[in-house]
């Protein structure tokens, strides 16, 4: 199929470079005000659950992207670490979620994990919406990160309408649905670090 495998390849082309507008702002401002460490916990252990699937499912386009997600996810915790916010709590929640992903493709099949890896990147999305939206002044979002995750997602999206894989399908859409809450606030909100402010910002939840 023409359009389906070419928005796997171009969404593919952009997952090797999603994460690296987040990643250069992290560590050139060492501000992650509005970064969620548990995002970026989970998303290491969830992309490297979709390598899995993936390869057994036979969707061999799709592994570059994720496994290079997996890898930029780890990097993104450690820098939000370095910014000096706790991170201990973070990666046993994606610890944990790994071991709840392994439980399930053990007892159910490569199916049930499927389907759970299709809503996963709504567990994985809670915390990132939910730390944007409490934090004052969520400075150290990349809005380029977001816009690619959107783009990304919307490909996504394509490719599994294109071959019926339901897994596939709900990623892109949880995917797309997360960026433009994460963009709406992060916009809706600018001018707090834009302009002098009096009441001081949030620190951000994990």
């Amino acid at each position: 199929m023409l359009i389906p495998d070419s928005a796997a390849v171009l969404a593919t082309l952009l997952a090797f470079v999603t994460l690296i507008p987040q990643i250069t702002k992290l560590w050139r401002t060492r501000n992650a005000e509005g970064v969620s460490a548990t995002w970026a916990s989970l998303g290491a252990v969830s992309n490297a659950a979709w390598v899995a699937y993936l390869a057994s499912q036979g969707l061999w386009l799709a592994l570059p992207s994720t496994s290079f997600m997996s890898v930029f996810f780890a990097i993104t915790v450690w820098l939000i670490a370095w910014t000096g916010r706790p991170s201990f709590r973070p990666v046993m929640l994606g610890l944990s979620w790994g071991a709840v992903l392994t439980l399930v493709g053990v007892l159910g099949g490569w199916s049930s994990l499927g389907i759970v890896l299709g809503v996963s990147f709504g567990v994985q999305a809670a915390p990132t919406v939910f730390t944007a939206f409490r934090t004052w002044a969520p400075s150290g979002i990349s809005p380029g990160t977001w816009q690619l995750t959107l783009a990304e997602g919307i490909l996504w999206l394509v490719y599994g309408l294109g071959y019926a894989d339901l897994a596939v399908i709900m990623f892109g859409i949880l995917s797309s649905v997360t960026a433009v809450l994460v963009l709406g606030r992060y916009y809706s909100t600018r001018h707090r670090w834009l302009e002098s402010s009096d009441g001081p910002p949030l620190r951000s939840p994990t």
